[in-house]
């Protein structure tokens, strides 16, 4: 697991183009089944960061487009720009999930 956690990290391009499919119940947000590793960090704890396996989204509101993440169970977290809850904690940087990895399926 540590070779594949080691290199290949984004830190600049959120992953708008997986974020296709409509979001059952919520207009505007569109969700993604393509997992992500997710470096968070929150500047409280600036000694700590955690890696958590999650899946991309955006929501769309008239034409500005805000951008989050969200874990197997439902739960959000704030992407580092164009943030949607305004959290503390935030995804700092991310990686795709290869492809027929075994970890969580998208909610």
């Amino acid at each position: 697991m540590l070779p594949l956690l080691s290199r290949g990290w984004e830190t600049k391009k959120f992953p708008v183009e997986v974020c296709t499919e409509p979001h059952q119940g919520e207009k505007g947000v569109f969700d993604s089944k393509v997992p992500y590793f997710c470096v968070l960090f929150n500047p409280k704890w600036s000694e700590q960061f955690m890696v958590k396996y999650l899946f991309p989204y955006v929501c769309k509101e008239g034409k500005k487009l805000f951008y989050g993440w969200v874990d197997s169970d439902g739960n959000y977290c704030d992407h580092k720009e164009k943030a949607i809850h305004g959290d503390d904690e935030k995804v700092v940087a991310w990686k795709k999930a290869p492809k027929g990895f075994v970890g969580f399926e998208a909610p």
